[in-house]
């Protein structure tokens, strides 16, 4: 048993028993661990916004390697989100972002490069009027981390390189020019309106994202119509890969 010392971003919270709050944090220093909040919500000691989802937290806690929760000595806000209250849009891509993290990443486990990615999208989101480019962004950044992001700017099937027109298959992520979709996307409707079909600027766009930081988003030219399109289909690619359901997904994509 060790004394550990981190900070960590709240994920998601409930409660417990009379007062007890379980909180799943994605930590600084070692990856996604759960963490029970003894008495939090009878303290009047504690502020009760360190289990509030994206707060930002510094924790001191026993760390038991045989168990899957660990009980906080000592806690503190580093950085709360409340602005984010007052705009719904932001909350919904907040809720968005942080249960696809908590959901995608396994307890005590943590790739490289999550926690940045997602400090940063929180940052980013702050100050964002149209929240789609920065959920599309962030998952591409996310399922690159992963190992998941298939190589962009050429066919899968035929080699074409940068197709004028090209369909991603939800199964895979691959990328596939007009001419080898399935056929059951042949015809001008779903040409047109399916949720595989994108233009050259998706492409450009994913290229982007894996190159810069939020703060260079979106490319321009980019559009707010395509960028909901490519979040559908990366969210149910995401689903069906880990076998989970995203809640959160039907508030960002009624936006």
């Amino acid at each position: 048993m060790d004394i550990q010392k981190t900070t960590g971003i709240v994920l998601s919270s409930k409660s417990v028993g009379e007062s007890d709050v379980l909180c799943s944090v994605l930590t600084r220093d070692y990856g996604k661990r759960g963490f029970i909040l003894k008495g939090l919500r009878k303290s009047r000691k504690r502020p009760q916004s360190v289990k509030e989802p994206g707060t930002v937290i510094s924790l001191v806690y026993y760390f038991h390697p045989d168990r899957n929760l660990h009980i906080i000595n000592e806690c503190g806000i580093v950085e709360s989100r409340r602005e984010f209250h007052e705009d719904l849009g932001k909350i919904y891509t907040l809720s968005f972002i942080l249960e696809t993290v908590d959901k995608t990443t396994g307890e005590g486990t943590g790739e490289t490069g999550i926690y940045p990615l997602l400090s940063g999208a929180i940052d980013t989101l702050a100050g964002l009027e149209e929240h789609v480019f920065l959920t599309a962004f962030f998952l591409i950044r996310l399922l690159k981390i992963y190992g998941l992001l298939p190589p962009f700017g050429v066919c899968a099937e035929c080699g074409q390189r940068n197709p004028e027109k090209f369909h991603l298959m939800g199964a895979d992520l691959k990328q596939l020019c007009e001419r080898c979709a399935p056929p059951s996307w042949n015809g001008s409707l779903t040409r047109t309106a399916g949720p595989g079909y994108f233009s050259r600027l998706t492409e450009r766009f994913i290229m982007h994202a894996q190159s810069y930081r939020f703060s260079k988003m979106p490319p321009e030219g980019y559009s707010a119509v395509e960028a909901k399109k490519l979040v559908l289909v990366l969210v149910g690619f995401l689903e069906g890969y880990f076998h989970i359901r995203i809640n959160s997904k039907k508030f960002i994509l009624s936006e």
